[in-house]
């Protein structure tokens, strides 16, 4: 790569942390970098694992997944845009994010023997949940999402006090908030069992071809087989989609 190429690609990186959320992440050397390194590899191989050998229990399976995504969010998207450092609470917030996530693993059990009937323990952690994903969806998409999401909680809490059809029967906070993190109807619904088990095996297999080069080979031999032809271009779009199936 020249020193031109290099340029332009440091200065692509800067607009897209400047403009794009979803870039504009913190960067690490030393040990916090490989331990970043060595914690999405082992989710990597958890995901592996379970796509192989099959899945575990539906909340086991989906309760990690998500737990594993929020540990590395808190250590990798500042709260605010010029934020390097990771500051103390996002350690913590890290640490829960793995509390929340175990917790499924070793109450398994007791929820399920005891469904419907949650207990004060599994109401607060329900509460931590929430929060710690209503903020990793504010660091990494914005606040969009994060106000529609409260409208709905809202809505859930006292839309028993709306007037006409808006109205529904009266619902706790409890009984809301463990629905929404302890069931398999909610935040741990089919859309986080689809991210489970296919949506990351693509994504991974697909940041493999991008790194290693292969998938830019295969796009340049679909350029060079047909790129010069009457509709080349679409022509090698297709085809290196078909090869990168």
């Amino acid at each position: 790569m020249t020193k031109t190429q290099q340029a332009n690609a440091i200065n692509g990186e800067d607009i897209l942390k400047k403009y794009d959320k979803e870039s504009n992440i913190r960067t690490f050397d030393g040990f916090m970098g490989k331990f970043i390194v060595v914690l999405g590899v082992a989710w990597s191989i958890f995901q592996l694992y379970t796509a192989i050998f099959g899945v575990f229990p539906s909340t086991i399976q989906r309760g990690t997944h998500i737990a594993a995504a929020l540990t590395l969010v808190y250590l990798l998207y500042p709260a605010t845009k010029n934020q390097r450092k990771i500051p103390v609470y996002d350690y913590i917030f890290a640490l829960l994010s793995v509390c929340i996530g175990l917790y499924h693993i070793i109450f398994y059990e007791q929820l399920q023997l005891r469904s419907g009937l949650y207990t004060t323990a599994d109401f607060i952690i329900s509460i931590i949940a929430m929060v710690l994903i209503l903020e990793a969806t504010r660091r990494v998409s914005g606040n969009v999402i994060v106000v529609l999401v409260a409208m709905f909680l809202c809505y859930g809490l006292f839309g028993q006090d709306l007037p006409g059809f808006l109205a529904h029967a009266n619902i706790s906070a409890k009984r809301l908030l463990t629905f929404e993190w302890l069931g398999t109807e909610a935040i741990l619904g089919s859309p986080m069992y689809v991210s489970s088990t296919f949506i990351f095996l693509f994504l991974l297999f697909a940041t493999f071809l991008k790194k290693s080069g292969v998938g830019d080979w295969l796009t340049s031999l679909a350029m060079s087989a047909c790129g010069g032809s009457v509709g080349g271009p679409a022509k090698a779009a297709v085809i290196a989609r078909y090869f990168d199936r």
